[in-house]
């Protein structure tokens, strides 16, 4: 390699580093002045050539394995999403179709109605708590009325 020619600094720069008194600079301002003097040498064209083969054989294969495990990953969310979807969709028809159908109002609170055990009792008979439960759900709580 050729031998470094050092090159004067600026009177000022040199000024001011002769100013800071006894400080010592880090062992990295030393290395980096070392390599700013450094001349440059340009790499033989051969050695580009190979670089260059071995970093696009390296590339091409890391972006076709970043696609396969990209791919699967979109793949995988979109089958997520239309599961979703059709378990809503579906649901939405089963408890729609209820509602929607032929059946009147009275034959659903008939229909449970039955599976409800009712007691009708004098407000008077109900904890504080239970007639402002009743109250807040529609019931009589005052006048004598039975629930």
């Amino acid at each position: 390699m050729n031998e470094p020619s050092y090159q004067p600094l600026p009177t000022d720069l040199e000024q001011t580093l002769r100013g800071m008194g006894g400080l010592e600079a880090p062992q990295e301002l030393d290395d980096r002045v070392a390599l700013s003097l450094t001349a440059v040498e340009p790499a033989p064209e051969e050695l580009w050539t190979r670089v260059q083969s071995v970093l696009a054989e390296e590339a091409s294969a890391d972006v076709s394995s970043t696609t396969r495990i990209l791919s699967f990953r979109r793949f995988a969310a979109a089958a997520a999403v239309m599961v979703v979807l059709g378990a809503g969709l579906w649901m939405g028809g089963v408890f729609s179709g209820a509602s929607q159908g032929s059946v009147s109002l009275e034959t659903l609170r008939d229909q449970y109605g039955a599976r409800v055990l009712v007691l009708r009792v004098e407000p008077s008979q109900l904890s504080a708590t239970a007639q402002g439960l009743a109250g807040s759900l529609g019931a009589p709580v005052s006048g004598g009325k039975s629930l």
